[in-house]
């Protein structure tokens, strides 16, 4: 199998793709570029599109609008098994009755691959799974890990331009998924495959992501980084849906100051003046930092929960009248106490 480094993979462009079922517009102007090598994930919660952006680019379903490029040449008109894609389901996907070499072997008999050479190159790719010596095994003689490292395999023997995956790790156990998270990353590294990933777990996103679409109702909110996607959010929704967040709103009184509806004036650092403006201060819990002391920049609120977590002390903090923001730290408080509250980072949207 050549020293297994793709040689085939490929950029994806994507342009005005529109997809409905009845009166569910399930892709909205769909606009997206992927690079050849890229590991790029679709990110979002059930229902929001994610999994038909997927199977348009495989060829499953066909979209009522827009084009679909692999490299120079649009592809929107071929067939899924002219596309050359690997495709690694949510369920497996393996044929019981079948050997584990029969599995994996299915898409290169298709190719009329000599038999001796399929052999070669099944023993191979399952190094690269780590999976050597169990050609002769069944799926059901396997674990949920190993079945679905075995679809992995299946899916990148054929050399495909470029690998699918639809919630591959979505019925293995939590601490199994972080496991397989990262040898599906370094796989991906290895071979140098570009990678369309879809998730509804913004941890796994965020881990092994090169960029991610966060995406809702059919649409793309947001493309970037996995830092820019979390620092940076562009909304109240790309930010609530990646990892916790507190919301705190209320109107920009004056130059850098902001009073929040439960009363709490709260000094922020705006690059031009919004006088009046309604808006949101949108920080994350491990970027409150606190203190008993005050200071210039200081908030103050008292302690009304708290939870240990081992890494962590997870407090729930009473400002103002009526907001309470949750905090993460390893400062030890206690209930009641009154502290001081300032915003290592902070957006204002």
């Amino acid at each position: 199998m050549k020293q297994f480094k793709s040689t085939r993979t490929t950029s994806i462009r994507i342009e005005k793709i529109e997809k409905s079922f009845g009166d569910l517009k399930a892709l909205q102007n769909i606009n997206l570029y992927i690079n050849r090598g890229e590991f790029f994930t679709l990110l979002g919660p059930s229902g929001c599109g994610k999994t038909t952006l997927l199977r348009t680019i495989a060829g499953f379903e066909k979209p009522d609008s827009g084009s679909i490029s692999f490299g120079d040449k649009n592809i929107i008109h071929l067939p899924a098994w002219e596309r050359n894609i690997g495709f690694v389901f949510q369920n497996y996907a393996l044929w019981p009755n079948m050997t584990i070499l029969q599995n994996i072997a299915y898409g290169l008999k298709l190719r009329e691959i000599p038999s001796q050479e399929i052999k070669k190159q099944v023993k191979e790719v399952l190094d690269i799974v780590s999976l050597p010596g169990i050609e002769n095994k069944f799926p059901e003689q396997l674990s949920g890990g190993q079945q679905q490292r075995v679809a992995i395999a299946r899916a990148i023997v054929i050399d495909p331009q470029m690998l699918l995956l639809d919630e591959p790790l979505s019925n293995l156990d939590a601490k199994l998924r972080v496991s397989l998270r990262k040898q599906i990353r370094e796989i991906q590294k290895r071979l140098g495959f570009t990678v369309i990933y879809v998730t509804h777990d913004q941890e796994e996103a965020l881990e092994i992501s090169d960029r991610i679409a966060v995406m809702d109702k059919g649409r793309i909110l947001q493309i970037g980084g996995p830092e820019e996607i979390y620092e940076d959010p562009i909304d109240n929704f790309v930010a609530d849906f990646i990892g916790k967040a507190n919301f705190i709103k209320g109107k920009v009184t004056g130059k850098n100051l902001f009073l929040s509806d439960s009363g709490m004036e709260i000094k922020i650092d705006l690059l031009k003046d919004a006088k009046d403006s309604t808006r949101v201060i949108m920080v994350r819990p491990e970027q409150c930092l606190i203190t008993l002391k005050t200071g210039p920049w200081h908030i103050y609120g008292t302690v009304v929960k708290r939870f240990y977590l081992g890494n962590i002390i997870r407090y729930f903090v009473k400002i103002g009248e009526k907001d309470t923001i949750l905090i993460e730290t390893r400062e030890k408080l206690k209930l009641l106490d009154t502290v001081y509250i300032s915003f290592n980072h902070y957006k204002v949207l």
